[in-house]
């Protein structure tokens, strides 16, 4: 038989956070809430992240209306375009600086969503291009 108590019992862990001080249990408590907030937060800031991913990968934002980017991109003047958003821009570089041809830095969107973060010229690439990037990543390099 294991003489180590087992730790995952609900009952073992109330007695081991009585033997604090009832400050250091506050603080306890207290550390393990915002822990917790934190990952819902982080939860939900991956969550939106994939979702303008998705809007993104499918659609390009012309005027007032959403228009279906299939195969080739939108032919609207820069003057009709509100918004350009380019989802998983390391996979569809060619059409993200065709779009820059034909559409404002300013108004465009860039989305690189791959696990690990760009390489250094890519990130160069990027910031010289003029247009807004948003970079998420999980891994390193």
């Amino acid at each position: 038989m294991d003489p180590t108590p087992e730790l995952e019992e609900p009952a073992s862990i109330r007695r081991a956070i009585a033997l604090l001080p009832a400050g250091q249990r506050r603080l306890l408590l207290a550390a393990a809430a915002i822990q917790a907030s934190l990952g819902l937060l982080d939860l939900l800031g991956i969550a939106l992240v994939g979702l303008l991913a998705a809007i993104a990968a499918v659609t390009v934002l012309v005027g007032k209306t959403a228009c279906l980017a299939s195969n080739a991109p939108t032919t609207a003047s820069d003057s009709e375009a509100d918004l350009v958003v380019v989802g998983s821009v390391s996979r569809n570089l060619a059409i993200a600086h065709e779009l820059l041809t034909e559409h404002s830095p300013a108004r465009t969107i860039w989305i690189h969503g791959e696990d690990t973060p760009p390489l250094i010229d890519d990130a160069r690439m990027f910031r010289e291009s003029g247009a807004h990037v948003l970079v998420r990543s999980i891994g390193s390099r």
